[in-house]
């Protein structure tokens, strides 16, 4: 997702250079390596044969990568489905601190309603 764009000096002067920012979360199973080379082939495919550009992680976070019967995640889908009556492992395409937690080898899952959305929020 492009989240910010910044060039230019004035409305009738071609800027010489823009800068593009774009979210793309990391998702489980995915290595930081591929999805950069994933970005680039797409800016590729669209742009003019005489377009350059680079590309630079500026914010990495890492997945979350946590099998999804681990003993952990079955007491915490117990848990879940006790009060709610169902339970889904999945992953989703937004940050937490559980990635940096268990990438340090601390089991961690992120608990929540299921849709971005609806996350920070009291609906």
């Amino acid at each position: 997702m492009v989240t910010v764009i910044r060039g230019g000096t004035a409305v009738n002067i071609i800027p010489a250079r823009c800068r593009v920012w774009l979210d793309r979360r990391i998702l489980p199973d995915e290595e930081l390596e591929s999805v950069v080379t994933e970005l680039n082939n797409i800016i590729c495919d669209v742009a003019a044969t005489d377009f350059s550009f680079d590309t630079q992680a500026i914010l990495l976070d890492l997945p979350l990568n946590l099998a999804s019967e681990t003993p952990f995640i079955a007491r915490c889908r117990v848990a879940v489905e006790a009060i709610w009556g169902k339970a889904n492992v999945t992953g989703v395409a937004y940050a937490s601190h559980a990635s940096r937690l268990a990438a340090s080898g601390i089991p961690a899952v992120v608990l929540g309603p299921g849709d971005v959305a609806a996350a920070h929020n009291t609906r």
